[in-house]
């Protein structure tokens, strides 16, 4: 599939909190824009090819505008694309945006939603609030952050916590002043959704006091790639943390990846992606993110023991499509089919 812009010009910056500006992006015609989903996430693209993902936290029933928010995170801890942002992204000025595509997904049908964010993680999650207000539905917004001037959208949230349907937790910059993950995650009430995002330690965190809520009821988003995890402490007899890690990334080397229904095979060596592979060799399939979080190339296999690396495949889901950019092949050889 091959990527779809569209030029959008920025009506209007806005400072939101600490860092943290929204960029207001409408058709450069006063046009309708393309339809989306609560939780759906736009790409900017950069003119050196760079690709970034931001969500979009307007309400889903205004199609005349798409609100995007950005943290700036400075060099070493970003990527570059932020400061980016917040350098060259200015009123009148038109950028190239692909989208929207959502994979995260709101449950209407939820007898309640429960939603925790952490600082900028709180842009897909607004939009979502937006939406059960607007059909009557009943949530709940813990928003974390270490003081009031690193809360983003303040204004929109303190409407609902004046409703009882926001609670602030702010630290000072001691997590244990916070959010009571354990009390708030303990017993999950029937047909109940719980949906967060934020920075990597309290991704952690809430994953942890939320592992014995029912299948499907737990949904979540990264901003940025999960950090790594340590290898289990082996037991007597069992390799080493050092040899242990060294066969997990000897998995996959060497494998081929094979179109289906063509004589097309070609081998990925250690060093390169699936997806860079195929696309090298004539394949059009969208690239975006690179890192596993957008699923922009989101490709169907048929054969092959897949080893998912992604953040984004629901568990259902990875029995048929793999996401190429960031995946591996366990056994020798994996048949994508391409049609």
């Amino acid at each position: 599939m091959v990527k779809q812009v569209m030029p959008l010009f920025v009506r209007r910056v806005t400072y939101e909190a600490e860092d943290i500006n929204s960029y207001e992006l409408v058709d450069p015609d006063g046009g309708e824009l393309p339809e989306f989903t609560p939780g759906a996430h736009l790409d900017i693209n950069f003119r050196d090819g760079r690709v970034r993902q931001y969500s979009i936290s307007s309400p889903s029933s205004d199609r005349m505008r798409y609100r995007i928010g950005v943290l700036k995170v400075r060099p070493p801890n970003g990527r570059g694309g932020s400061m980016a942002v917040f350098e060259r992204v200015h009123v009148g000025r038109v950028v190239s945006i692909g989208g929207p595509r959502n994979n995260f997904l709101l449950d209407e049908t939820a007898k309640k939603s429960m939603f925790i964010a952490g600082g900028i993680g709180i842009t897909p999650l607004l939009c979502m609030l937006h939406r059960l207000e607007d059909i009557g539905a009943d949530f709940v917004l813990h928003y974390c952050a270490k003081a009031k001037k690193n809360v983003a959208f303040s204004e929109e949230l303190e409407k609902f916590e004046a409703d009882g349907k926001v609670i602030f937790h702010l630290d000072g910059g001691d997590p244990k002043r916070g959010i009571n993950l354990k009390k708030e995650l303990a017993d999950p009430e029937e047909g109940t959704h719980l949906y967060f995002c934020g920075p990597p330690g309290l991704m952690g965190a809430i994953k942890k006091f939320s592992s014995h809520w029912p299948s499907g009821t737990v949904h979540y988003e990264y901003f940025g790639a999960p950090p790594p995890s340590e290898p289990p402490v082996p037991k007597a007899g069992q390799p080493t943390k050092v040899e242990e890690h060294i066969g997990d990334l000897a998995i996959g080397v060497g494998f081929q990846v094979a179109v289906a229904g063509t004589d097309e095979s070609y081998e990925v060596p250690p060093d390169r992606s699936i997806l860079d592979v195929l696309i090298e060799n004539g394949h059009n399939i969208e690239k975006s993110c690179g890192a596993g979080m957008c699923g922009a190339c989101k490709t169907r296999y048929v054969e092959g023991v897949v080893d998912h690396k992604d953040l984004v495949l629901r568990d259902e889901e990875k029995a048929n499509y793999i996401l190429p950019c960031v995946s591996r092949c366990k056994s020798e050889k994996l048949v994508v089919d391409l049609s």
